[in-house]
Formats: structure tokens, C-alpha cells, sequence
């Protein structure tokens, strides 16, 4: 999502990292449970197909220094590659 928001809604994004809020419905660590598994391989697929499928404007977009800092704090992930 926050792909998505840099690379084709945000003409001006801005992340605020000095602030600490966050939102929650219900137990956030539901995720962990290994009932859910599934679900987790399904939503890490679809990432990594969102990924490949946006590889080339992701490239383009993360000449710019300050995506390129966002990319890498939010996205770290060895399998995206």
C-alpha cells in the first residue's frame, strides 16, 4: 500500500517517522497464529507478483533519494529480489 501511494497518489509524499501512532482493532499479532498461514503465503505471493509487475517504475521512482531512504527502510526484503 504505501508502494503504491508513493509511486501513483502522493505528489507530494511525506513520511513522519518522528511520530508513534498507530491503530488497532482486536489483537494485532493474529498473523503469527499458524492457522493463518496460508494467508500469510498468499499475501507474501501477491506481494512479491505486485513487486516484479512494478520492478521498472520502482527502479525509476527510487532515483529520487527520498524514495529510495523509504524504499529501503520499509522494504528490506530478500525475497523481493
Amino acid at each position: 500500500m504505501l508502494l503504491n501511494c508513493i509511486l501513483h497518489f502522493a505528489e507530494h509524499f511525506r513520511e513522519f517517522d518522528n511520530y508513534y501512532m498507530t491503530m488497532h482493532f482486536g489483537d494485532d499479532m493474529d498473523w503469527k497464529d499458524p492457522r493463518y498461514a496460508d494467508y500469510l503465503e498468499y499475501n507474501k505471493t501477491q506481494l512479491i507478483n505486485t513487486w516484479r509487475g512494478f520492478s521498472s517504475e520502482i527502479e525509476v521512482a527510487a532515483r529520487h533519494p527520498y524514495v529510495a531512504a523509504l524504499l529501503k527502510k520499509h522494504f528490506p526484503f530478500s525475497f523481493l529480489k
